[in-house]
């Protein structure tokens, strides 16, 4: 039986081993880093995202503040991979 565990938790895993400090926030169905922010009464600058990519045969999980877009340009570069 292969026990398949969710981004979100993995990431939770992480930032705990880590002793990251972080706040879990559930929300509703929401497009953007600003209407996000208005539900749930929390600064843009205080939210990240999570953004999972397939790298070569991998999938990979990027964790960045909100209101940045992934420079895949640097990404491949600092990866050492040209298939992102």
């Amino acid at each position: 039986m292969r026990v398949i565990i969710m981004p979100s938790q993995k990431l939770q895993d992480y930032l705990n081993q880590n002793q990251v400090k972080y706040t879990s926030i559930a929300h509703p169905l929401a497009y953007s880093t600003r209407e996000i922010s208005h539900l749930c009464h929390v600064p843009e600058h205080q939210l990240a995202k999570t953004v999972m990519l397939k790298v070569g045969d991998k999938v990979a999980m990027v964790v960045l503040p909100a209101r940045y877009i992934v420079d895949f340009d640097k990404l491949k570069e600092s990866l050492h991979e040209d298939d992102i």
